[in-house]
């Protein structure tokens, strides 16, 4: 187990619990986290409490493998394709399948940022080739926001297809354009590239 713990804290936690601290301390107080959270007797308090690192440790991951875009007070990470929960394929039908697996971070304003996307027709968030907007076809935004305390980071999931009605648009592949994930808040815009060709 504490093998386990060792690589993944070389991997995502190098310098994240304690400034240049070695992989092998990185990973006894990932230990120990978890231990505390053994503890727990409630189980509902104890999923919770590991829950929350394993948060820390995706997070981290995100932040250590991602290109920062800052839109206002928010700084969306995204690891890029073939990392979990983010994928591109054709099916054989011929369908463009994109998922989409962002992390966001409220980096920069002491209340709380809310994300919107209540439904295809009405979401901040698309994906363009700069001639045609694709709305999504699944999310995962609870009643049509993510909330984001003052320095509080969430995942978001998106994933862009079949047409699902509602205003939505089926994703199409075009391998001669460039494709961006595209942000429209409130309080900023910005795009993050997705390379998919």
């Amino acid at each position: 187990m504490k093998a386990t713990i060792i690589a993944i804290a070389t991997i995502l936690l190098v310098g994240t619990i304690a400034p240049f601290a070695s992989a092998e301390e990185v990973a006894d107080s990932l230990q120990s986290e978890l231990e505390k959270c053994a503890e727990i007797k409630k189980a509902y308090e104890r999923l919770n409490c590991e829950r929350d690192v394993k948060d820390k440790i995706t997070a981290k991951y995100f932040k250590e493998n991602s290109q920062p875009v800052e839109v206002g007070p928010v700084t969306y990470y995204w690891p890029g394709l073939d990392t979990e929960g983010n994928a591109f394929e054709i099916s054989s039908s011929g369908q463009a399948l994109l998922s989409l697996r962002i992390l966001a971070e409220n980096t920069g304003s002491s209340q709380n940022e809310s994300l919107f996307c209540t439904g295809p027709a009405v979401c901040n968030y698309d994906v363009t080739n700069g001639d045609n907007e694709y709305k999504y076809s699944g999310m995962d935004f609870t009643n049509g926001q993510v909330v984001l305390k003052p320095g509080e980071s969430k995942i978001f999931n998106m994933f862009f297809g079949p047409n699902i009605g509602g205003g939505g648009t089926t994703f199409e592949y075009d391998s001669a354009k460039d494709y961006h994930f595209r942000i429209n808040e409130t309080f900023g815009s910005g795009t993050i590239p997705l390379n998919l060709g």
